[in-house]
């Protein structure tokens, strides 16, 4: 994936987080976007899934804009761990 490529998906990401969740949580920093980008192998359907139980989990209130980002960026971590099976590492 080239640098084109990747902002790209950046852009459609933040759209799709601003379309899903931008009501309860203002899309974040292009900086923390391109390290959750880079956690998930630069896989978009991670991410926009990890957006869709960000706000399943909104139900439920959140004590602050911090948690829900760390709570977002576990979920990513755990999906892209599960892609690569049973927990392994990326090389």
């Amino acid at each position: 994936m080239d640098f084109a490529e990747k902002q790209l998906m950046l852009a459609e990401f933040s759209e799709f987080w601003e379309a899903t969740i931008g009501h309860l949580f203002g899309v974040p920093e292009t900086g923390q976007l391109i390290r959750w980008a880079s956690c998930a192998h630069w896989d978009l359907v991670l991410m926009k899934h990890s957006v869709q139980s960000l706000r399943a989990r909104s139900k439920y209130p959140f004590d602050d804009y911090e948690h829900a980002m760390r709570f977002f960026s576990a979920d990513l971590k755990r999906r892209s761990l599960g892609k690569l099976g049973c927990g392994q590492r990326a090389a």
